[in-house]
């Protein structure tokens, strides 16, 4: 029993050791998948580096492949059947590099329709912006006290670790030196390996803020994720957050100053990873991101787990660019902040902007509460710091969140408690009187009213009650010997009222001019003196300090400049206004409601720099907008459906539009749109002209589809980043000057515009990093030497109606486009060049169309050139790479023309040639006995091309191929003769073409057969000559000749193919035709009958109309005469009444086939009086 126990206990002696160690063994092997899958990610960065600020640095390292190219995918398992032509898996995820954006797109579609989670891998950016200097964030929210009373407690022994996630600190600086645990962590593709040294400044400046508002038990943890221009791919943040949530000893607190736009909510991964580490018990503060944007629309800032900060300025107003939304927990200061600089030891700057401000000042108020209690759970940590904000009214919950940091409330055991005001903050009517009781001894209590903390060196001191008579904000604490000793506590009051009409001037037609009143929340009476208020007067309430305001239903005007820069203006009604006057509310920056249903008419500026106006009520009504009306306004959407032909220039400029539908207007005016960075969606089905600079700087703009639009202007699409640019209708581009086109310094990839038929620039396309051009009408340039200048990503290359281009060479542009595709099936090519031997095109060109040049002179790498017999004076060279290389071009033509003559480098051409005659297989010819058929077969593989054409969809999709037969019964032609090709051509009039409908189809290979059906027995050995073509674009690729009889067929043991590949033709053999000429009948026309003695096929010719009946009169009975045809016996009986008139026909001659004949009862070929006795004979 006792060794049985013994045996027992051992057992579980050994599984407790085991259970730990176990665990400890998974940990490390965590760890290390994820340094192998964060190392696979860092090299795939380095590998295909996509430098988003230089396209021509990428480009001209011949890299094609970037970063914009790359899904990631959740999956625990390998995806097969990919396009990818690299990839990573690890930590349930794959990530997969494509060759272009065309193949990432599709598939990206592909997977989601499969059901995965997928991603596009895009840049994070840091949260900061620069405005100018000052400095005031840490005296702002109350760290000194808050430092100094953690200080003298024994709360200072916790020691807590913040995490920031950024460009990296200057861990030698002054300020951060003893703050800093860790400077190992480097996952950006900048600076040194396993070393965060900042090469940015983002991450110092941030780590500095923390440094100021913490005491010297917060350490500060730096993970270098960002690289030197502050920005790292969607891969890089997967790689890193992985690394940071398996580490051993994780931060207590992460700081996220980095956020990302995303319109269609599509981007769960970084949520999801910001979650994931949050439930690793790690607090993440989160910055809201600076667009003006719903925060809903920014990631990771839209995780509920975190803490996502906004940003305010120094007059406690929120920062314009703050983005907003029930996501925002709390705001912070975040505009002109002082902290460290990258740059010195000592060096600092006082301009840092951005919720990145905001940020790190919540992160470190959480270290504050977590050295007081360690053991609170991260959603308990966001409860605590929201609950200690200052409420800022329920107007502000979107852009405050909680209320505004402030760090005396974060601290515990606090002597007393704050008492509770008379009057509490809410709605009234009238003049509020707000009194405090129980005010303890030996403490004050010090309040504002303009939003700012109360200290003793700021605020008042209650000793009377305190007025609330108009919108304010209640702060107050209890201090003793300048230290808090309660929490501050805070009341939002508005007051409104109706104003005294003895405050407002008002002319005698109702026109309100002035209000001289003190109140900031009014409603305007009805009536003002015994005048009805028809109107608000020009600047009648300019620079006003009104905050809400409701007109009555009398007024429908409002004139110019009438609230100009009123700022703290928030609330505005007025249900009748109609018409409203130039800049009527400019810069009205507080502005954020209007209810205005009638309005039908906006003029210039009316809401220019209202920031904070993300929504209108009159998008329905109003049929006009004036010149800026919403420019650099907050406005997110415009739905216009009533608004027609207007021109409206600068009408978004700089606004926070996210989409725009106006399906009337036919003209999108100059520097329409420019400037709005978020711009994704824009719906103008009807617009035909695109004016200058309309998108200039629409970064988000992903795809531009303009069904109608016949006119593109120069600079339309200035510093874009688009995916396609497809306008069906557009016959006209604009460029200006010597170097400006339509889009200079902008990423489009493609450029479809099929009805192109002018441009009116030299240089449209000037310093474009497009990757494919389609214009497939255009004929002519009005300078074809500099049209494709300076396009250092140009790919493809389709026009197909060009009569003319000059091809780019090194001598004519410093950047050569790496094009892969040239496509000019009826373009006359010509190059410029000094020296003969320093033209050529880039290696990267795989294939070279112009079947229609005459002229070609080109040094080429590896492509394959394809020309015809047109070109007489041709000149293909080699490149010194293609020397060093053992790697030299292909010329495709027809054997015999001037390419195969053409002037060469030496004797022995390394040049490759392909007849273009014989490119398809001839696979010899067999019997199909069912219908004494003869079968042809043929084979094209078109990989014979050198590329695979379907991997460049949209040129693929335009290309023009017909595949047929072409053939000739001659028996004269010998296949063997060396003239024969050009015998049997498709162009011959001397041979048959047959297109062939049916082909069977693998990959790149098409097999189809020419069946010649139902030979007679007596033309077995007629012989058939034939050969198979495909036309591509006007150029004829042919099979060789194959002459063959159907007895030497059936002879062969040639396997031609299957008969899904058939395509039936009649065969046709020389006829011998006999004449014959047949009458023709009563009902029956005649013809001439041609009737071979061979093979019974006959024809017939000159047919002759059918004679008709020739009727004679035979007997009467009953009233019914009956007549008889004299040459083929048909009877036909009449009653009198079915006669003809009688005296119609006296006295004139029968003719055959005509109603005359049945008055002809005698039958002598006349109708005279003997008839007309005769017929009243038969009456009687």
């Amino acid at each position: 029993m006792k060794k049985r126990l013994s045996v027992l206990l051992s057992i579980i002696i050994v599984l407790s050791i085991c259970a730990p160690l176990q665990s400890v063994i998974a940990a490390e092997i965590e760890r290390k998948s994820v340094s192998l899958f964060s190392s696979r990610i860092a090299k795939l960065n380095e590998k295909y580096e996509s430098d988003s600020d230089s396209f021509e640095k990428h480009y001209n390292d011949n890299t094609p492949n970037a970063t914009e190219n790359r899904l990631i995918v959740k999956t625990k398992n390998k995806i097969k059947n990919t396009d990818a032509i690299d990839s990573v898996y690890g930590l349930d995820y794959a990530v997969l590099q494509y060759n272009n954006k065309g193949d990432m797109l599709e598939e990206y579609d592909d997977l989601r329709d499969k059901g995965y989670t997928v991603e596009k891998d895009i840049y994070l950016h840091t949260c900061a912006v620069n405005i100018e200097d000052s400095k005031w964030g840490i005296q702002e929210t109350g760290v000194d006290f808050a430092k100094s009373r953690i200080a003298d407690s024994s709360y200072s022994e916790n020691e807590i670790v913040i995490g920031v996630f950024d460009s990296g600190v200057n861990y030698e600086h002054n300020l951060l030196k003893d703050k800093i645990t860790d400077t190992s962590f480097n996952m950006s593709d900048s600076g040194n390996e396993n070393d965060c040294m900042d090469d940015n400044g983002h991450g110092t400046a941030v780590a500095g803020i923390i440094a100021q508002a913490t005491p010297d038990n917060v350490k500060i943890k730096p993970y270098k994720v960002m690289n030197d221009k502050g920005v790292c791919t969607l891969s890089t943040f997967i790689a890193a957050m992985e690394a940071i949530i398996a580490e051993k000893n994780k931060p207590d607190i992460m700081n996220l100053s980095v956020g990302v736009f995303d319109p269609y909510s599509n981007m769960k991964i970084q949520t999801e990873l910001v979650d994931k580490l949050v439930k690793c018990n790690v607090a993440v503060c989160v910055a809201a991101g600076n667009d003006n944007l719903p925060v809903q629309n920014i990631t990771p800032a839209n995780c509920e787990t975190a803490i996502t900060v906004g940003a305010y300025n120094k007059d406690n107003h929120i920062c314009s660019f703050s983005n907003f939304g029930k996501e925002v927990d709390i705001a912070a200061p975040g505009e002109n902040v002082f902290t460290a600089s990258h740059k010195a030891v000592n060096a600092y700057i006082t301009n840092f902007t951005g919720t990145s401000a905001a940020c790190p000042f919540v992160s470190s108020a959480c270290a504050y509460i977590l050295m007081q209690n360690p053991k609170l759970s991260p959603t308990e940590v966001k409860n605590e710091i929201k609950s200690s904000a200052i409420y800022m009214g329920e107007d502000e919950e979107d852009y405050y969140g909680s209320g505004m940091l402030n760090f005396p409330n974060l601290l515990v055991d606090k002597e007393h408690k704050a008492p509770t005001p008379s009057t509490v903050g809410g709605f009234y009517t009238d003049t509020q009187t707000v009194t405090f009781d129980n005010i303890p001894a030996d403490t004050q209590l010090i309040y504002t009213l303009d939003k700012s903390i109360p200290s003793t060196s700021n605020g008042t001191v209650y000793t009377s009650p305190i007025t609330i008579d108009n919108e304010m904000q209640l702060n107050y604490a209890l201090i003793q010997n300048d230290k808090y000793v309660s929490d501050i506590k805070s009341q939002y009051y508005t007051v409104q009222y109706i104003a005294d009409e003895n405050d407002f001037e008002i002319t005698e037609d109702g026109v309100i001019t002035a209000y001289n009143g003190d109140k900031n929340n009014i409603i305007v009476p009805k009536l003002i003196n015994n005048i009805i208020p028809t109107a608000l007067g020009k600047e009648a309430f300019k620079e006003s300090e009104f905050t809400s305001i409701i007109l009555p239903d009398t007024i429908n005007t409002i004139y110019n400049k009438c609230f100009q820069k009123s700022k703290k203006l928030k609330h505005f009604k007025a249900t009748n206004v109609n018409d409203i006057w130039e800049a009527a509310f400019y810069a009205c920056s507080d502005l954020r409601d209007e209810i205005m249903p009638n309005c039908t008419e906006l003029d210039s500026s009316v809401f220019r720099g209202c920031s904070m106006l993300h929504e209108i009520d009159f998008s329905d009504s109003v049929t006009l907008l004036g010149w800026h009306a919403f420019e650099n306004s907050g406005l997110l959407n415009a739905d216009f459906s009533n608004v027609e032909d207007f021109d409206s220039e600068y009408l978004f400029y700089g606004s926070s539009l996210m989409t725009c539908n106006m399906p009337n207007i036919e003209v999108l005016s100059n520097y329409m749109f420019s400037n709005c960075n978020n711009l994704y969606k824009v719906d103008v089905p009807n617009a035909n002209d695109v004016g200058t600079s309309v998108f200039e700087y629409c970064y988000s703009l992903e795809n531009v589809d303009f069904p109608n639009v016949t006119w593109i202007n120069d600079g339309a699409f200035d510093y874009c980043y688009i995916d396609t640019l497809y306008a069906p209708k557009c016959v006209t581009l604009s460029g200006m000057g010597s170097s400006v086109g339509i889009g200079q310094e902008s990423y489009i990839r493609v450029i479809d515009l099929p009805k192109l038929t002018e441009i009116t620039s030299n240089n449209v396309f000037y310093n474009m990093y497009v990757e494919e051009i389609y214009l497939d009408s255009i004929t002519s340039f009005k300078n074809p030497s500099n049209v494709f200048k300076n396009l250092p990503c140009l790919k493809v290359l389709y026009l197909p109606n060009a009569e003319e281009l000059y091809y780019p060479t090194v001598e004519t542009y410093p950047f050569l486009p790496p094009l892969e595709i040239v496509w000019l099936p009826k373009a006359q090519v010509k190059t410029q060049y000094i020296n003969p031997d320093s033209t050529h095109v880039t290696d990267q060109l795989k294939l070279f169309f112009a079947p229609n040049t005459r002229y070609l002179h080109i040094d080429s790498y590896s492509s394959i050139i394809v020309i015809s017999e047109k070109a007489t004076d041709v000149a293909v060279g080699v490149t010194r790479q293609s020397y060093l290389d053992n790697v030299y071009p292909t010329i495709i033509a027809p054997k015999g023309s001037a390419a195969w003559s053409q002037w060469q480098y030496s004797d022995e051409d390394p040049i490759k040639y392909i007849d273009s005659d014989s490119i398809i297989e001839a696979k010899g010819a067999q019997i199909r006995t069912r219908d004494n058929g003869m079968r042809f077969g043929f084979v094209l593989d078109e990989s014979v091309f050198g590329v695979d054409l379907s991997q460049y969809k949209n040129l693929y999709k335009r290309i023009n191929k017909e595949y047929g037969f072409t053939y000739s019964f001659d028996q004269s032609i010998d296949e063997q003769n060396e003239n024969v090709n050009a015998q049997i051509r498709a162009d011959n009039d001397d041979t048959i073409t047959s297109k062939a409908a049916k082909r069977t189809v693998d990959g790149l290979v098409s097999t189809y057969n020419a069946v010649f059906t139902g030979i007679p027995t007596e033309h077995i050995n007629d012989k058939i000559s034939a050969r198979a073509y495909v036309n591509i674009d006007g150029m004829y690729f042919y099979s060789p000749v194959i002459t063959r009889s159907y007895s030497s067929a059936s002879n062969a043991d040639d396997y031609v193919g299957i008969e899904e590949a058939d395509n039936d033709i009649v065969f046709v053999h020389e006829h011998s035709f006999v004449k014959s000429v047949i009458a023709p009948k009563c009902e029956e026309k005649g013809y001439t009958l041609y009737k071979c003695a061979k093979c019974n096929e006959s024809y017939t010719e000159n047919y002759v109309d059918a004679l008709g009946h020739n009727y004679k009169y035979v007997s009467a009975e009953n009233l019914k005469l009956t007549y008889k045809c004299s040459d083929c016996d048909s009877t036909v009986i009449k009653t009198k009444s079915e006669l003809p008139i009688f005296i119609d026909y006296v006295n004139t001659k029968v003719v055959r086939g005509n109603d005359s004949m049945y008055l002809d009862l005698n039958n002598d070929g006349y109708i005279n009086a003997k008839d007309y006795a005769l017929l009243n004979k038969i009456s009687n």
